[in-house]
């Protein structure tokens, strides 16, 4: 792999449980980088703004995206990738960051991240899987609540089709367990890294 030095900010994509946070945090860890997760920045923003006093990342964002919508979370997005740009000076070249469950769908920001430099990978898991995997803890806000598997669907295609276009690189990560993902992934990287030079 390259110097740690010269190596530009990774982002795992996926959608929700594709199991991108713990690749990252991995990947981070084995690179020597620093690890950050998009939707914790969010969370901390919507608790920072006075929006939100729940502690829980998750359930903070899941309450956030029910009351605010889909256009708001978006610009929370933004907000959250300018944070670690602008906010946190040389923290975010050279590291790994893990995106949102659907920050794929926010064009805006997706163009922001492409023309970073930013190494895009998307991680893709079946359909079926990643959907027992989501309703294990409930139907999520962004789901159909009377039609989920149905609404889960047409997201699933609708994100990954977006995906494939966004990424650098795409890594099977059906029937493999997280640490086998991250060696996949560095893998990857190691090849496209070599490539480009």
């Amino acid at each position: 792999m390259q110097k740690l030095v010269d190596l530009p900010t990774i982002a795992l994509s996926g959608l929700k449980h594709c199991g991108k946070t713990s690749v990252a945090r991995l990947l981070a860890d084995d690179l020597g980088l620093r690890c950050f997760d998009l939707d914790k920045i969010i969370a901390d923003l919507i608790r920072t703004d006075g929006l939100s006093e729940v502690l829980d990342d998750s359930v903070c964002i899941r309450s956030f995206y029910q009351s605010a919508g889909q256009k708001t979370f978006k610009e929370f997005e933004l907000r959250a990738f300018e944070y670690l740009e602008n906010d946190m000076p040389n923290q975010i070249v050279g590291n790994v960051l893990s995106l949102g469950g659907g920050t794929m769908e926010n064009t805006a920001l997706m163009s922001i991240i492409k023309s970073s430099g930013t190494v895009v990978v998307f991680i893709d898991v079946e359909e079926s899987v990643l959907y027992s995997r989501i309703i294990k803890t409930g139907i999520p806000a962004f789901l159909d609540q009377d039609y989920p598997r149905e609404s889960f669907s047409l997201i699933y295609s609708k994100r990954r089709d977006l995906a494939h276009t966004q990424a650098d690189i795409v890594i099977d990560g059906n029937f493999l367990d997280i640490p086998d993902v991250k060696a996949r992934t560095e893998r990857s990287l190691e090849e496209y890294f070599n490539g480009r030079k």
